[in-house]
């Protein structure tokens, strides 16, 4: 269920990485799923999205990156 997310794996690629494991599941199968999974989390992704907007803090990232840029920027 997490492989187009996860791995960004089309569709039709996924097809391919499971009848290496014997399933060989039809482009409209795998669709069916991912929609059905997304239907189900969808409740959860909902509360989580309105207990961030009604949090008065959210989290950032301040991971420091250093830029190599060239002597001159064209």
């Amino acid at each position: 269920m997490r492989l187009p997310r996860a791995t960004h794996l089309p569709i039709y690629r996924q097809q391919d990485l499971f009848a290496g494991s014997g399933w060989r599941p039809t482009r409209s199968t795998l669709l069916n799923i991912l929609m059905a999974s997304g239907r189900l989390i969808r409740p959860l992704a909902e509360f989580l999205k309105d207990l961030m907007l009604t949090d008065s803090v959210i989290g950032t990232d301040e991971t420091r990156v250093t830029l190599l840029l060239p002597e001159s920027v064209p």
